[in-house]
């Protein structure tokens, strides 16, 4: 049972899991003190692999936790419509506009009649939530890829026809915003027929502040349980018999998990109450691994970080109203 290796091996839990049920098998059928040793270093390595990969994955969320955002996009009109053959003379076409927001459906707009230009002034607004900071590993590709808006028009007796789609990106989309006003820009649907003219979209995006601000504080409340649990982990296995009897060396409040400790993860959350528990239990505040932060050092960047996005802000808001 070394803890050294616990991060080299190559799917450890599964490896370690699939060595416990080993020795449990062999112990069944031939019971011996060598057999039940070799079960228990197994049973505590599982123990120790579980700790470790679970914290490695919550505490790196504490990296970028602060940096949601919340985004409204709205359709404000849809012009050039071009109707398919069997439909020309149709009376009462109505239009309508359905929305795909990371994989998920996101309902249609209100049915409009058919004219030149169509607009919505109302119920046309739909949110999402982005991260940039977010690693690919912890972000499912949908989050970015499945975003679409389904041109569809309606006929009298309620049948429906996609006649053209407007697929992207969110993480592309998010890239037109600067500042806090609103963003407008016009898109072209994708037709379904080679031979009609597309029809084009007028979309605004802009930053939600509030949601934005409610979306970091719930998303700060997730990650600080997934700390304390890890927190409840260490005290476990400290606490275990098992462990004890194996005589391994208990987990220490500055236990490094990747280049992160409990103190580093504490910092990043911004909560004042865990710092000042974790100082109080032995915390360094001066611990660094690989050429990063000090839990100290860390704290002042995000400081001068959060000043500096203070300054741009208002600078910019001084300039959208001159």
């Amino acid at each position: 049972c070394r803890l050294e290796g616990v991060k080299n091996e190559k799917q450890p839990e599964y490896v370690a899991r699939r060595t416990e049920d080993s020795f449990k098998s062999q112990l069944q059928r031939s019971p011996s003190p060598e057999l039940q040793r070799k079960l228990d270093a197994a049973t505590i390595n599982l123990r120790l692999i579980k700790i470790f990969d679970s914290a490695k994955i919550y505490l790196n969320k504490c990296r970028w936790v602060r940096r949601w955002r919340s985004y409204e996009l709205s359709i404000d009109s849809v012009n050039g419509i071009n109707l398919p053959d069997q439909l020309c003379n149709s009376p009462r076409i109505r239009v309508t506009c359905a929305i795909e927001l990371q994989g998920e459906n996101m309902g249609k707009l209100p049915e409009m009649d058919l004219s030149d230009t169509i607009q919505w002034t109302s119920k046309n607004s739909r949110w999402f939530y982005h991260n940039a900071a977010m690693p690919k590993e912890y972000s499912k590709s949908r989050r970015l890829t499945k975003n679409s808006i389904s041109l569809q028009i309606v006929t009298p007796d309620e049948k429906r026809f996609d006649i053209g789609n407007f697929a992207f990106r969110q993480d592309e989309l998010v890239k037109k915003v600067v500042g806090s006003n609103a963003v407008t820009f016009e898109e072209t649907f994708i037709a379904k027929s080679e031979h009609r003219k597309p029809a084009h979209v007028v979309l605004s995006i802009k930053q939600d502040k509030e949601k934005t601000q409610k979306r970091i504080q719930d998303q700060q409340a997730k990650v600080l349980k997934d700390v304390m649990s890890v927190s409840l982990s260490i005290s476990q296995f400290n606490d275990d018999n098992l462990r004890r009897s194996l005589e391994l060396p208990p987990l220490s409040v500055n236990t490094r998990f990747g280049d992160m400790t409990l103190l580093h993860a504490a910092v990043h959350l911004d909560d004042d109450k865990l710092v000042e528990n974790l100082i109080s239990q032995g915390a360094d505040h001066s611990a660094k691994f690989n050429g990063h932060f000090s839990p100290r050092e860390l704290a002042m960047d995000l400081s001068e970080r959060d000043l500096f996005k203070h300054k741009e802000t208002h600078r910019t808001e001084q300039k959208e109203k001159s």
